[in-house]
């Protein structure tokens, strides 16, 4: 946990440094398509976030020129339900690969976009790695739906009069 702490926290320090440096927007910036979901500026922002709430951060690691990041972006992340779940459930957070690339290596990211969602305690919980929709996105970070709780039972079978 104090590792990935450290590498949270190594990766937002950098970030102004190497934009200052390069005139680069920052990371939040060069995402033509955010969704209103990712109200954190950063690792070390969302992991703070979580050490207070308790609550998982989600990290949204997505790559320059990825147009299925962008479709995730569109489709997933800024569906009403998929929003408001993230919001109550988690600290999420949007990174580029480009400015956190000690963050990727660390986690081992090899795919675009990736969603990785690590507990309070610094534990990965779970990875995500491709598009998903709305759907499927749910199921995997959430579970499946529930069944109704009074389900309809078939009638029973009458047996033959003899």
């Amino acid at each position: 946990m104090t590792r990935l702490f450290i590498v949270l926290f190594a990766a937002w320090a950098a970030t102004p440094l190497l934009a200052a440096e390069t005139g680069q927007q920052p990371p939040a910036a060069k995402h033509q398509h955010t969704a209103p979901v990712f109200r954190h500026v950063g690792a070390d922002a969302a992991w703070h976030a979580a050490q207070k709430s308790r609550r998982p951060v989600l990290l949204y690691i997505s790559s320059e020129d990825c147009r299925f990041c962008v479709k995730m972006l569109k489709d997933t992340y800024s569906h009403p339900q998929i929003a408001a779940a993230l919001s109550k459930s988690c600290e999420p957070v949007a990174l580029m690969r480009e400015d956190n690339q000690e963050l990727v290596k660390h986690l081992q990211i090899r795919a675009y976009p990736t969603t990785v969602i690590v507990g309070a305690d610094g534990k990965e919980v779970t990875r995500i790695e491709g598009y998903l929709p709305p759907q499927k996105f749910a199921e995997a970070v959430f579970g499946p739906p529930r069944q109704a709780q009074h389900a309809v039972r078939p009638a029973a079978a009458t047996a033959p009069a003899r």
